[in-house]
Protein backbone atom coordinates (compact mmCIF):
# COMPACT_ATOMS: atom_id res chain seq x y z
CA UNK A 1 0.00 0.00 0.00
CA UNK A 2 1.41 3.38 -0.97
CA UNK A 3 0.95 5.90 1.77
CA UNK A 4 -0.20 9.28 0.51
CA UNK A 5 -1.22 12.19 2.66
CA UNK A 6 -0.82 15.69 1.31
CA UNK A 7 -1.25 17.22 4.77
CA UNK A 8 1.69 15.31 6.26
CA UNK A 9 5.30 16.41 6.34
CA UNK A 10 8.11 14.13 5.22
CA UNK A 11 9.37 13.82 8.79
CA UNK A 12 5.94 12.59 9.92
CA UNK A 13 6.53 9.40 7.93
CA UNK A 14 9.25 8.49 10.43
CA UNK A 15 6.52 8.02 13.05
CA UNK A 16 5.11 4.53 13.60
CA UNK A 17 1.83 4.25 11.67
CA UNK A 18 -1.21 3.62 13.83
CA UNK A 19 -3.81 2.45 11.30
CA UNK A 20 -2.18 -0.27 9.18
CA UNK A 21 -1.61 -3.21 11.53
CA UNK A 22 -4.17 -4.41 14.04
CA UNK A 23 -2.77 -3.91 17.52
CA UNK A 24 -0.05 -1.58 16.28
CA UNK A 25 3.32 -2.06 14.58
CA UNK A 26 5.18 -2.93 17.78
CA UNK A 27 8.51 -1.67 19.03
CA UNK A 28 11.15 -0.06 16.79
CA UNK A 29 13.77 -2.56 15.66
CA UNK A 30 16.09 -0.96 13.10
CA UNK A 31 16.69 1.97 10.79
CA UNK A 32 19.02 1.99 7.79
CA UNK A 33 19.26 5.13 5.68
CA UNK A 34 21.40 6.61 2.94
CA UNK A 35 22.01 10.26 2.12
CA UNK A 36 24.43 12.58 0.33
CA UNK A 37 24.42 15.60 2.64
CA UNK A 38 23.83 14.93 6.32
CA UNK A 39 22.87 16.91 9.44
CA UNK A 40 23.54 14.70 12.47
CA UNK A 41 21.88 17.12 14.90
CA UNK A 42 18.66 17.20 12.87
CA UNK A 43 18.73 13.42 12.56
CA UNK A 44 19.19 12.90 16.31
CA UNK A 45 16.73 15.49 17.56
CA UNK A 46 13.91 15.36 14.99
CA UNK A 47 13.94 12.09 13.05
CA UNK A 48 15.24 9.40 15.40
CA UNK A 49 12.83 10.31 18.24
CA UNK A 50 9.90 10.07 15.82
CA UNK A 51 11.01 6.60 14.73
CA UNK A 52 11.42 5.54 18.36
CA UNK A 53 7.96 6.84 19.22
CA UNK A 54 9.27 9.54 21.56
CA UNK A 55 7.83 13.02 21.96
CA UNK A 56 9.53 15.86 23.77
CA UNK A 57 7.22 17.69 26.11
CA UNK A 58 8.69 21.15 26.74
CA UNK A 59 7.42 20.98 30.32
CA UNK A 60 9.70 18.03 31.08
CA UNK A 61 13.42 18.02 31.77
CA UNK A 62 15.52 17.68 28.60
CA UNK A 63 17.85 15.28 30.43
CA UNK A 64 14.90 12.97 31.07
CA UNK A 65 14.08 12.94 27.36
CA UNK A 66 17.70 12.27 26.38
CA UNK A 67 17.92 9.42 28.89
CA UNK A 68 14.79 7.84 27.45
CA UNK A 69 16.19 8.24 23.93
CA UNK A 70 19.45 6.54 24.91
CA UNK A 71 17.56 3.64 26.49
CA UNK A 72 15.52 3.15 23.31
CA UNK A 73 18.61 3.44 21.11
CA UNK A 74 20.31 0.71 23.14
CA UNK A 75 17.63 -1.70 21.90
CA UNK A 76 17.54 -0.46 18.30
CA UNK A 77 20.03 -0.71 15.45
CA UNK A 78 20.50 2.50 13.42
CA UNK A 79 22.96 3.17 10.58
CA UNK A 80 23.23 6.04 8.11
CA UNK A 81 25.27 5.59 4.93
CA UNK A 82 26.74 9.01 4.11
CA UNK A 83 28.92 10.16 1.22
CA UNK A 84 32.48 10.16 2.56
CA UNK A 85 32.88 13.90 1.90
CA UNK A 86 29.72 14.80 3.84
CA UNK A 87 30.17 12.95 7.15
CA UNK A 88 28.98 15.15 10.04
CA UNK A 89 31.21 15.09 13.15
CA UNK A 90 28.38 16.72 15.15
CA UNK A 91 26.99 13.30 16.13
CA UNK A 92 26.46 13.35 19.92
CA UNK A 93 25.93 9.67 20.78
CA UNK A 94 27.67 6.43 19.83
CA UNK A 95 24.39 4.51 19.97
CA UNK A 96 24.07 4.67 16.16
CA UNK A 97 26.52 4.40 13.26
CA UNK A 98 27.44 7.00 10.66
CA UNK A 99 29.00 5.01 7.81
CA UNK A 100 31.18 6.90 5.27
CA UNK A 101 30.68 5.63 1.71
CA UNK A 102 33.38 6.08 -0.95
CA UNK A 103 31.84 5.17 -4.32
CA UNK A 104 34.54 4.01 -6.78
CA UNK A 105 35.46 6.56 -9.44
CA UNK A 106 37.07 9.98 -9.19
CA UNK A 107 33.83 11.91 -9.72
CA UNK A 108 31.43 9.43 -8.08
CA UNK A 109 29.39 10.19 -4.96
CA UNK A 110 26.90 8.39 -2.74
CA UNK A 111 23.74 10.19 -3.82
CA UNK A 112 20.87 7.84 -2.93
CA UNK A 113 18.27 8.94 -0.37
CA UNK A 114 16.67 5.80 1.01
CA UNK A 115 15.23 5.13 4.47
CA UNK A 116 14.21 1.72 5.79
CA UNK A 117 12.33 1.83 9.09
CA UNK A 118 11.74 -1.52 10.77
CA UNK A 119 9.22 -2.07 13.53
CA UNK A 120 8.23 -5.49 14.87
CA UNK A 121 5.23 -5.85 12.55
CA UNK A 122 5.92 -3.43 9.71
CA UNK A 123 8.72 -2.20 7.46
CA UNK A 124 8.46 1.23 5.83
CA UNK A 125 10.64 2.19 2.87
CA UNK A 126 10.96 5.89 2.02
CA UNK A 127 12.61 6.80 -1.29
CA UNK A 128 12.92 10.40 -2.40
CA UNK A 129 15.02 13.40 -3.26
CA UNK A 130 15.54 14.85 0.24
CA UNK A 131 18.87 14.64 2.05
CA UNK A 132 18.77 13.93 5.79
CA UNK A 133 19.12 17.62 6.59
CA UNK A 134 16.86 20.29 8.02
CA UNK A 135 16.89 22.08 4.66
CA UNK A 136 15.96 18.91 2.78
CA UNK A 137 13.08 18.10 5.12
CA UNK A 138 11.82 21.58 5.99
CA UNK A 139 12.64 24.11 3.25
CA UNK A 140 13.18 22.50 -0.14
CA UNK A 141 10.51 21.21 -2.48
CA UNK A 142 11.16 17.46 -2.50
CA UNK A 143 9.49 14.35 -3.91
CA UNK A 144 9.20 11.07 -2.02
CA UNK A 145 7.23 7.84 -1.77
CA UNK A 146 6.59 5.86 1.42
CA UNK A 147 5.79 2.16 0.99
CA UNK A 148 4.61 -0.08 3.83
CA UNK A 149 5.25 -3.82 4.05
CA UNK A 150 3.58 -6.10 6.57
CA UNK A 151 2.14 -9.59 6.91
CA UNK A 152 -1.00 -9.01 4.87
CA UNK A 153 -2.12 -9.80 1.33
CA UNK A 154 -2.82 -6.08 0.78
CA UNK A 155 0.79 -5.14 1.50
CA UNK A 156 3.10 -3.86 -1.24
CA UNK A 157 4.84 -6.90 -2.84
CA UNK A 158 7.85 -7.62 -0.63
CA UNK A 159 10.18 -7.97 -3.63
CA UNK A 160 10.34 -4.14 -3.68
CA UNK A 161 11.69 -4.07 -0.12
CA UNK A 162 14.02 -7.00 -0.74
CA UNK A 163 15.61 -5.26 -3.71
CA UNK A 164 15.93 -2.00 -1.75
CA UNK A 165 17.71 -3.88 1.04
CA UNK A 166 19.97 -5.46 -1.58
CA UNK A 167 20.86 -2.03 -2.99
CA UNK A 168 21.84 -0.72 0.44
CA UNK A 169 23.94 -3.84 0.91
CA UNK A 170 25.86 -3.05 -2.28
CA UNK A 171 26.36 0.56 -1.17
CA UNK A 172 27.60 -0.71 2.20
CA UNK A 173 30.35 -2.66 0.40
CA UNK A 174 31.97 0.72 -0.41
CA UNK A 175 32.08 1.79 3.23
CA UNK A 176 35.23 3.08 4.92
CA UNK A 177 34.69 1.81 8.46
CA UNK A 178 36.13 -0.93 10.69
CA UNK A 179 34.88 -4.40 9.81
CA UNK A 180 32.89 -4.61 13.06
CA UNK A 181 30.86 -1.52 12.09
CA UNK A 182 30.29 -2.79 8.56
CA UNK A 183 29.18 -6.17 9.87
CA UNK A 184 26.81 -4.54 12.37
CA UNK A 185 25.08 -2.65 9.55
CA UNK A 186 25.05 -5.74 7.34
CA UNK A 187 23.44 -7.72 10.18
CA UNK A 188 20.74 -5.04 10.41
CA UNK A 189 19.97 -5.40 6.70
CA UNK A 190 19.86 -9.18 7.14
CA UNK A 191 17.43 -8.81 10.03
CA UNK A 192 15.07 -6.76 7.84
CA UNK A 193 15.35 -9.30 5.00
CA UNK A 194 14.57 -12.22 7.33
CA UNK A 195 11.52 -10.44 8.68
CA UNK A 196 10.14 -10.13 5.15
CA UNK A 197 10.70 -13.85 4.51
CA UNK A 198 8.35 -14.70 7.36
CA UNK A 199 5.52 -12.63 5.90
Amino acid sequence: KKTSNNSSTLSSFWCPPTDLVEGGVGEPVACIASTFEFDASFFETELVPRFLGLTFDHTENELTFLTEREEKLAMTSISVLVDIHKVDPGQTTLRWDQVPIAVPGAQSIQHSKIVILVWEKLIRVIVGSANLTRTGYRRNREVFAALDFHDDAKSVPKLVAEETIGLLGRILSWSRVPETTRQRTFDTLTLARKKLVGW
